[in-house]
């Protein structure tokens, strides 16, 4: 199917269950040319994420970047703020 899609078109955009859970994800992600791994801010632990990952390179997907959603900068609790420290040079003496 894909070999027949790729003759007719220049970019073929598939979008699959998730990772976790389902195999439909990791056996897809082998017969594409690139991966692009979709998180929800706040919708999962770091560590799905890192075993989401672990599972599609373990097939062999070729993970080309990640798109984070729903990420609302106002509410993720952290502030930005700038710190300087400085820095002095002495002579050592002898």
């Amino acid at each position: 199917m894909f070999e027949g899609l790729r003759s007719h078109y220049d970019l073929i955009l598939i979008d699959s269950s998730p990772v976790m859970g389902i195999a439909d994800a990791p056996l897809l992600s082998r017969n594409v040319d690139g991966v692009v791994f979709i998180v929800e801010a706040n919708g999962s632990a770091s560590g799905q994420v890192r075993s989401a990952v672990q599972r599609l390179e373990s097939v062999g997907a070729n993970l080309i970047g990640a798109v984070l959603t729903k990420f609302k900068a106002l509410q993720a609790g952290q502030s930005y703020a700038y710190q300087y420290q400085y820095y002095t040079y002495e002579a050592k003496s002898g």
